[in-house]
């Protein structure tokens, strides 16, 4: 996680988190997770919003893999298709086999998008706003072994 040294007040902060939305839109190393993306319309009062409304203002952005290793991802995927369909039915699907192979490669290709994940929102202290950021990366997630 990475926050703002410094606090602005909420005009500036709006500037500040739109140039972020913008700049990871524009990148064709993430992808969003809204299809009309993240920005903040000029004429909204976040301070009104925030504190009335209690209104959280944030944006998630999946980090697209390098490269995509298709024969990777085949392999892995066949002994989860193997468990449900034979051989045949792999090589020559009906369209409901296919339809279901569809389905498991497009979670499989969600789930590695997941993997990596920035997300940003606006926080307040004092009066005053400041973005928090967070790179979630779930390769290099502990799971025990170096407690």
């Amino acid at each position: 996680m990475v926050a703002d040294k410094n606090h602005v007040g909420g005009t500036d902060i709006k500037i500040r988190f739109n140039n972020l939305c913008r700049q990871f839109q524009e990148s064709e190393k993430y992808l969003s997770s809204s299809l009309s993306g993240f920005t903040i319309p000029a004429d909204e009062d976040i301070d009104y919003e925030i504190t009335v409304h209690d209104k959280r203002y944030e944006a998630v952005y999946a980090q697209l893999p390098e490269v995509v290793d298709t024969i990777a991802v085949m392999q892995s995927l066949i002994p989860v298709l193997m468990k449900k369909y034979t051989v045949e039915q792999i090589s020559n699907p009906t369209e409901e086999v296919q339809k279901d192979i569809n389905e498991t490669i497009a979670t499989y290709m969600v789930d590695i998008l997941l993997m990596r994940q920035v997300w940003f929102s606006i926080s307040k202290f004092r009066g005053e706003y400041y973005i928090t950021m967070f790179y979630d990366n779930k390769y290099n997630e502990a799971n025990g072994e170096d407690l």
